[in-house]
């Protein structure tokens, strides 16, 4: 049987399938104070990135290491990775399984073995260096280059292509 490939390994094979699909990422800081994610998909449609219970205002957070940032670095890699980022032996089924079907793969999480530690790595090395008080931009090519890196020694660089508004500006200025 053979070893379902790392996120490291997706990361970095994604971009070159004939069948890969970039899309863009805009972190969004309102007047308010609120936050949230949209994603420009390839056709120009547009939807907000929300986390596992639906929710997409003031979930995201950058700037620093705090709970924001680790949920969307848990979203943005399921999100980049798509279909990919369910575990490869219950294809994501396990949390479904009311206690009565169980996977030994990913221990009921229904999530590709570590996404986790991916998760904590984007927001040591890219959301909690992303400037506080601006919005931003990544697209899905950069962020899974960004993976792709972190996981070789040599991993230097970040795909941050924003900030898209100076420091101490907000979307709405």
């Amino acid at each position: 049987m053979q070893r379902p490939k790392s996120i490291a390994v997706l990361a970095r094979d994604l971009p070159g399938r004939r069948d890969f699909t970039d899309w863009t990422y805009r972190g969004v800081l309102t007047g308010d104070d609120e936050t949230f994610v949209v994603t420009e998909e390839a056709d120009g449609s547009q939807r907000l990135l929300r986390d596992p219970e639906a929710r997409a205002r003031d979930t995201f957070t950058w700037g620093y290491g705090g709970t924001g940032p680790h949920t969307l670095a848990e979203v943005l890699v399921t999100d980049v990775l798509a279909g990919y980022a369910r575990c490869p032996a219950c294809m994501g089924a396990a949390p479904c399984g009311a206690g009565v079907a169980h996977c030994r793969s990913c221990g009921d999480a229904g999530r590709r073995e570590g996404t986790e530690q991916v998760a904590r790595t984007l927001v040591r090395t890219l959301i909690s260096q992303i400037p506080q008080h601006c919005c931003w931009v990544l697209t899905r090519r950069a962020i899974l280059t960004h993976i792709t890196e972190q996981a070789t020694p040599a991993g230097k660089g970040s795909p941050l292509t924003g900030p898209t508004t100076q420091p101490g500006h907000r979307a709405s200025d």
